[in-house]
């Protein structure tokens, strides 16, 4: 890692490194030499870590906090992320869609994102919907 960044160990670099790396696309793999050198340990963290991280980055897809608060509901073998939203948001939905499989894969529970604002939630479905017809 090229950052100099004096406050963490060598080792805490390589998994900071490991979490922003695998933030957005790629999913953690042993084939990936970094994330190989961590003990099973530092890569369940990573995996923990970056999970939350695709999330969030997902919520917030457009860079324009359409997403104004987010509840984390846990129960019945499923995750679920109430958000509150002032606009619609059918990029943060499709990006959610797509960032969740690391979330999944870790915890081994469904994911579902629900939203608070009805305007909005329904102009979402409406998008989510015509997306699966295209």
């Amino acid at each position: 890692m090229g950052a100099d960044m004096p406050a963490f160990s060598d080792l805490e670099k390589r998994i900071i490194g490991n979490i922003v790396r695998y933030h957005r696309r790629a999913l953690p793999s042993p084939k990936h030499s970094s994330f190989a050198l961590l003990n099973p340990g530092d890569q369940e963290t990573v995996k923990k870590l970056a999970s939350f991280l695709r999330l969030a980055d997902g919520l917030d897809d457009t860079h324009n906090a359409r997403i104004t608060d987010l509840e984390f509901i846990s129960g019945n073998g499923e995750i679920t992320f109430r958000a509150q939203t002032g606009d619609s948001c059918p990029e943060e939905i499709d990006s959610i869609e797509r960032k969740k499989d690391l979330f999944v894969q870790t915890y081994g529970k469904n994911f579902r994102l629900t939203l608070q604002d009805n305007e909005a939630q329904m102009f979402c479905m409406e998008a989510a919907e015509q997306s699966l017809h295209t």
